[in-house]
């Protein structure tokens, strides 16, 4: 039933022959504004002959049945290239093949469920959806709209690229703080981590306070192309308690032939959570 709301609302949308390659995906479940459960899907659809990476949503009403959404922030049904925000992945960007499960020596578990344009979706262990803005953005966070697009111009990788933007909060107080948010890559390095032995490209984010705001602030990713993802995390202390050092312990591909390499795992904590949701540091709780 999802499948087919999905077929009608690109159809009417477009006004060409819609087809469909392979089944929607789960991405997200939440309840809307009058209290009806809903879904997000995600999609490969075929418009007059050009693919595109498609969601909509479909919310459950009091009669039992299931209907595209009629809220324009939830219903929206995004095509690449449709929103002011550029979700077109550049060369050599890819997400984690679908099915894959990361697990982090803080207790993180995700288990990656698609691929839209720039941004990658997973699931939680607790069966909550979320998402990844150019893996290296919060997918909800503030961030996206004031550098998403600065960022994603990071792909294709390459030692010595280096993007920046002006990331600002209004604070408590009503006053507007801004920082520096310099992302570099430094170098490839053949990391060790309780997972495996992973090739990575080197990426620090450098975090340096406007005007009178001093807070500086150096931090580390390691991705791992050939996964998709990073394996190891190194969080400056300046950025608190949010901000905790992982390695992955734990990698697990639907690729054929593929042996997953099992390790313990952590508990990971509700402040780096929150942090994220206005911040930079990859998903490893």
């Amino acid at each position: 039933a999802a499948r087919n709301l999905i077929w009608q609302s690109f159809a009417s949308m477009s006004g060409g022959a819609v087809a469909a390659t392979g089944r929607p995906a789960l991405v997200r479940s939440y309840t809307d504004s009058a209290g009806h459960p809903c879904r997000t899907y995600l999609q490969t659809v075929t418009i007059d002959g050009k693919p595109v990476s498609a969601s909509a949503a479909v919310c459950q009403g009091t009669d039992g049945r299931w209907a595209l959404s009629t809220t324009p922030s939830a219903a929206a049904v995004a095509m690449s290239g449709s929103s002011s925000r550029p979700n077109v992945a550049p060369e050599d960007f890819h997400c984690p093949t679908p099915g894959t499960v990361i697990e982090t020596s803080i207790g993180g578990w995700l288990q990656f469920t698609g691929q839209e344009g720039l941004r990658c979706w997973y699931r939680t262990r607790s069966g909550g959806a979320d998402s990844r803005y150019a893996l290296l953005l919060a997918g909800d966070s503030d961030w996206v709209e004031q550098g998403g697009e600065e960022v994603g111009k990071l792909w294709p990788l390459r030692v010595g690229k280096r993007e920046w933007f002006v990331s600002r909060r209004l604070m408590p107080e009503q006053y507007t703080m801004s920082w520096y948010e310099t992302y570099t890559v430094t170098g490839r390095e053949r990391v060790t981590v309780p997972a495996g032995t992973f090739d990575a490209f080197v990426i620090t984010w450098e975090e340096k306070g406007r005007f009178e705001n001093g807070f500086e602030a150096k931090s580390t990713f390691w991705y791992a192309p050939d996964l998709g993802y990073f394996v190891k995390f190194q969080a400056d202390p300046a950025l608190g308690s949010g901000f905790r050092d992982w390695q992955a312990t734990r990698v697990v591909t639907p690729r054929r032939g593929a042996t997953p390499v099992v390790a313990g795992d952590g508990g990971g904590d509700a402040a780096g959570r929150r942090a994220r949701r206005h911040s930079s540091g990859p998903v490893g709780e």
